[in-house]
């Protein structure tokens, strides 16, 4: 009886912890969600999927690495970056890098880095 009431409190909190991970027939939801993101803060991102790992310890979910770069105003990826945290995903960013952009062909330093910036955020993120 005791361990029916105890999970009956946390039957709801169990419902959120199964939200976080990504079910492959909503992928296409997720890639969404971050571009709108992306759009909302007005910054460009560019997303990489990597293959999807097994986590090796008998869970029903993978692991798959993520990179984004994403460049603009260094404010606008911070609300970005925000953003991500906000997910209803669960996202654990292993690597954050900011770095000046490369001039174009023809274009000085300063102007290529004119209020914007590049980043590198390499993370993980869960699948069903």
């Amino acid at each position: 009886k005791k361990l029916s009431a105890n999970f009956k409190k946390i039957e709801t909190q169990a419902e959120k912890l199964d939200q976080i991970f990504i079910s492959p027939n909503r992928a296409l939801e997720f890639i969404t969600t971050m571009e709108e993101a992306a759009n909302r803060n007005e910054v460009s991102q560019k997303i990489n999927l990597a293959a999807a790992q097994n986590t090796g310890d008998g869970q029903t979910y993978k692991k798959m690495p993520i990179q984004i770069i994403v460049s603009g105003n260094f404010i606008k990826q911070l609300k970005y970056l925000a953003d991500l945290e906000a997910l209803k995903y669960y996202l654990n960013i292993k690597l954050l890098e900011f770095s000046a952009p490369l001039p174009a062909v023809g274009q000085n330093k300063e102007d290529a880095s004119k209020n914007e910036i590049v980043s590198f955020i390499s993370a993980d993120t869960y699948w069903k």
